[in-house]
């Protein structure tokens, strides 16, 4: 068995476990922890597509299409990934106490979030339509092009 594929694994169970932990207590309703689940379970959908890149990069002739769709997945889960974590950052970093109320502090942040959806929205865009390449030698494979390159570019 692929050690990467065990070491997946192991971290599939650990996710779940800490999801099913968070989500069966009782818990503040408040911007920090919505993006915190999202956080969350975008780390469970993207350790899911890892698996599946696994499989289709093994059988890369069997499967061309779901290998391409499933690394445009996984490519889009790592920039969705990186900009929630950005949204949790800026959101754990406002002072609290400069708004009058809660209400006007998660509108503030909500307006913030608003603004930075359009860029994420267009870099995703570029992610799923730019050219993805696939290397393959007996050191390995790996994807490249500029799907990938704009994705290091982003992160």
């Amino acid at each position: 068995m692929n050690s990467s594929l065990v070491i997946q694994l192991c971290s599939l169970l650990y996710i779940s476990f800490l999801i099913i932990i968070y989500f069966s207590k009782e818990r503040l309703r408040n911007v920090e922890n919505k993006i915190f689940m999202s956080l969350m379970i975008s780390n469970l959908v993207g350790l899911l597509l890892d698996i599946l890149c696994i499989f289709t990069v093994n059988n890369i002739d069997s499967y061309p299409i779901l290998n391409n769709i499933a690394n445009r997945l996984y490519l889009l889960y790592y920039h969705t990934w990186v900009f929630i974590f950005l949204l949790y950052i800026f959101a754990i970093s406002i002072n609290k106490d400069k708004f009058k109320s809660i209400d006007c502090y998660e509108r503030f942040v909500n307006e913030k979030i608003k603004m930075f959806f359009i860029p994420f929205m267009l870099f995703n865009f570029l992610i799923i339509f730019l050219p993805l390449n696939y290397y393959k030698g007996i050191d390995g494979m790996h994807s490249y092009g500029l799907s990938v390159n704009l994705l290091y570019g982003i992160v």
